[in-house]
């Protein structure tokens, strides 16, 4: 089931205009840049791998990211750190 984002207008978001708007939302007064990854979900992945891959946690993907569960081919937002 493909859920739609409408937006205040009433006109609908791109996947790619909801993740950088989700970026811009996420970003306090503190933080000026930002450098991200953008991992793309494939079918052998779990979220503990994907976290553990990129030395995040999971408040740090949720931050960036809205989901209930992981799907193949789903585009997560991933902040880089100084270890990934």
């Amino acid at each position: 089931m493909k859920e739609e984002v409408v937006d205040t207008k009433g006109e609908e978001n791109s996947p790619s205009e909801i993740v950088q708007n989700n970026i811009m939302n996420s970003i306090n007064a503190d933080e000026t840049y930002v450098k991200y990854h953008v991992h793309t979900v494939m079918q052998s992945d779990t979220l503990e791998g994907i976290l553990d891959k990129y030395k995040i946690t999971l408040t740090e993907l949720k931050k960036y990211n809205s989901f209930e569960a992981l799907e193949v081919n789903m585009k997560l937002v991933i902040p880089e750190n100084e270890e990934n």
